[in-house]
């Protein structure tokens, strides 16, 4: 099996959207130190999974995102998800997550899902 070839142009973009990705978990990610698109990331993370922020975004293009992408199942998955790698790295982010009580957060956000 071969893998796609990536146009060398296209690397950054792709080192960068990595970056966002496992910075976007960082507690208290800034942009000096994480990157703004990993800031800009956790910032629509904590908006879906918590519904932090969710009062500043206008009804329609909540409905209109719900309807779209329906969060059946998010909870429970995200959940798992954070408790597995939590249980995997005992001293890593996920798991200052789960003692700080982000799922209880996903599971009270006032969203479907």
């Amino acid at each position: 099996m071969t893998s796609p070839s990536l146009d060398h142009d296209r690397v950054g973009d792709v080192m960068l959207l990595c970056d966002a990705v496992a910075g976007h978990s960082t507690p208290g990610a800034s942009i000096e130190s994480d990157g703004a698109v990993a800031v800009y990331v956790q910032a629509g993370a904590t908006c879906d999974l918590g519904g932090l922020r969710l009062q500043h975004l206008a009804t329609p293009f909540v409905d209109d995102t719900l309807g779209r992408h329906p969060r059946r199942g998010l909870v429970e998955d995200r959940r798992a998800r954070i408790d597995a790698e939590a249980d995997a790295v005992p001293d890593g982010r996920f798991a200052l997550l789960r003692r700080t009580g982000f799922g209880l957060a996903i599971k009270l956000a006032p969203l479907p899902g």
